[in-house]
């Protein structure tokens, strides 16, 4: 069961760093060429990931809570 909230967490810190990572290089950049379309990809993307690794955990965390206790 380790696995349902390990693997979450992982994207979600790979999203984080992502998300991170757009955000400095949108924030670096000069806006007079096409370059500013990768960073920002980069933060879409680790957007999204954040958001639905957070809803992905949570379900998993709650759905463990209500599990039975093995015998």
């Amino acid at each position: 069961m380790a696995q349902t909230t390990s693997k979450p967490a992982l994207g979600f810190i790979g999203s984080l760093l992502l998300f991170i990572w757009g955000i400095y290089r949108l924030s670096t950049i000069t806006y007079d060429s096409y370059v500013w379309l990768i960073p920002l990809l980069f933060t879409a993307a680790g957007a999204i990931g954040i958001v639905s690794n957070t809803i992905y955990y949570r379900r998993a965390k709650r759905s463990k809570a209500f599990e039975a206790p093995p015998k």
